[in-house]
């Protein structure tokens, strides 16, 4: 029984690792109309009929792969992992950030990188550097007072 068991493990796994590589393709299936060569009405047929994908499996396929396809650390991760495990970080990630969200989505299950993306929306950036802080309620309004219609960096500088 542990035997068939392992084995049903094995097939999982495997059907997880072709089902991912199948997903990565369908962009480039996509642009040179290969699905239309090969008599389809779609890409979404030619990907349920061959692959056994569905709609939305394609659909997210092909979004997450548009956001990404010219972040190669990114991509790397994705290859490796699957499609799901940079989600998050697909919507966010920019040329110069892209090493920084493929080592997060390499690290981190997915849940907890779209925890930490929600949060990295509301962090002030400066240039290549962020920086947060939790501040008490009394505090936060005092440096919105002073900081008025300024930049953040102007009274950061001003300060030190």
């Amino acid at each position: 029984m542990e035997n068939l068991h392992q084995k049903f493990v094995k097939y999982g796994a495997n059907a997880k690792v072709w089902i991912n590589k199948c997903k990565m393709l369908l962009p480039e299936i996509d642009r040179e109309g290969i699905w239309h060569e090969k008599g389809f009405g779609s890409i979404y047929e030619y990907a349920a009929k061959l692959a056994g994908l569905s709609h939305g499996q394609v659909r997210d396929a092909l979004r997450i792969m548009k956001k990404i396809e010219d972040k190669l650390a990114l991509l790397k991760v994705a290859e490796k992992k699957g499609l799901g495990s940079v989600r998050p970080a697909a919507t966010i990630a920019t040329q110069e950030t892209q090493e920084f969200w493929a080592e997060k989505a390499e690290e981190m299950p997915v849940h907890t990188l779209e925890t930490y993306v929600k949060a990295s929306r509301h962090v002030t950036t400066f240039a290549q550097q962020t920086i947060q802080m939790t501040l008490s309620q009394k505090t936060a309004k005092k440096l919105e007072a002073i900081k008025g219609d300024r930049d953040w960096e102007e009274i950061v500088l001003e300060l030190l």
